[in-house]
């Protein structure tokens, strides 16, 4: 009967439940009741096709059906998917920042690189050293040693901080400022040799015209500073290891010529070939002992007449691993030359006494 017809369809809720109800009855109050009942379920089937999906969906829902039990929480979803794709849009408009400041960053580092290497560029056209010098931290040390009479008596010297640079001066370098190269081994990277003290302070005179600095020969402190590592000293035989062979060039594996400069181990510095290669020239004149040496790191310098004689330093290619030490001197006359004979620069600080 029609009752439990009516009964049936609240019950079940299916939407055909309910329109076959509504087709077959005649009873206007229970028809109200159905009709009640099929929106509810409508809402609720249009509620499920929309609540899991987008912002879209839910706001045509909202304005389908205003009145919906589901319109309360569809707005509720709204808000929160507005509050979500705000918070998703700042992040991305942060992310889209910081990537934008990361680029700016990395554009302007990438100009300063270049910058700064067209200026080395420049600066090394000028002056082939001046990336090339290392810092030599001031410092106390005992120079000399009970080898040989001539580095007697050994004896305390404080040295001021001063620039020595990395490697001997090369062929490269010296012709780029004198513009001829004496040497007896031609190679732009091996060791320029066949120049006197006196060549290589046309060279310095030269090189400081042209750059404006102060470039100048090592005193003999200074250079046995270095050679024996500095401050960083590890009291090796030779500069940078006990081992010859792993430092220097000299006559047990040179072969009887020069090699490039930097091809050996470095030493604590980070200065190379100051055992073997070239011997190197100093500022000093040349004096038998230690005896009256001053002990400032300066140049041991005769006035008002200089002597007849100029320190060199290292050992060579030529000579055994006895001449490499550290301390070993030897001595030439300012206007000697061979191939065996070059140098390298120092820098401030140096007063001569």
């Amino acid at each position: 009967n029609e009752d439990a017809a009516f009964e049936k369809a609240k019950a079940s809720r299916r939407r055909e439940d309910l329109i076959e109800f509504l087709e077959t009855s005649e009873n206007p109050i229970q028809q109200e009741e159905i009709l009640q009942i099929l929106s509810e379920v409508e809402h609720e089937e249009a509620w499920q096709e929309v609540s899991k999906y987008s912002y879209a969906d839910l706001f045509k829902f909202v304005q389908k059906h205003p009145g919906s039990p589901f319109a309360p929480e569809a707005r509720q979803q709204m808000a929160a998917l507005k509050a979500k794709s705000d918070a998703a849009r700042s992040q991305d408009l942060e992310r889209q920042k910081r990537a934008a400041e990361a680029e700016r960053l990395r554009r302007e580092a990438e100009k300063q690189k270049e910058e700064e290497e067209r200026e080395r560029q420049r600066r090394r056209s000028l002056d082939p050293f001046f990336d090339l010098m290392v810092h030599v931290e001031g410092g106390s040390f005992d120079m000399g040693s009970n080898e040989n009479d001539d580095e007697k008596p050994i004896y305390q010297v404080t040295v001021k901080g001063f620039y020595l640079s990395k490697c001997p001066v090369t062929q490269a370098q010296w012709k780029l400022i004198m513009g001829d190269n004496p040497s007896n081994f031609k190679g732009d990277d091996l060791p320029v040799e066949t120049v006197s003290w006196d060549d290589a302070q046309a060279f310095l005179k030269k090189l400081n015209e042209r750059t404006g600095s102060g470039y100048r020969l090592p005193s003999e402190a200074e250079w046995e500073f270095a050679a024996r590592g500095g401050k960083k000293s590890k009291s090796y035989k030779f500069s940078g290891s006990n081992e010859i062979d792993e430092v220097a060039w000299y006559d047990k594996n040179s072969g009887g010529k020069t090699h490039p400069v930097g091809q050996k181990k470095a030493n604590e510095l980070g200065l190379f070939d100051l055992s073997g290669n070239v011997w190197e020239w100093c500022e000093d004149d040349l004096h038998g002992n230690y005896n009256g040496a001053p002990g400032d790191g300066s140049a041991w310098v005769d006035v008002p007449a200089r002597g007849g004689s100029r320190v060199n330093r290292g050992g060579s290619y030529l000579l055994s691993a006895l001449y490499c030490r550290p301390a070993r001197r030897s001595r030439r006359s300012p206007g000697y030359r061979d191939d065996s004979l070059g140098f390298r620069l120092a820098l401030p600080f140096q007063s001569v006494g």
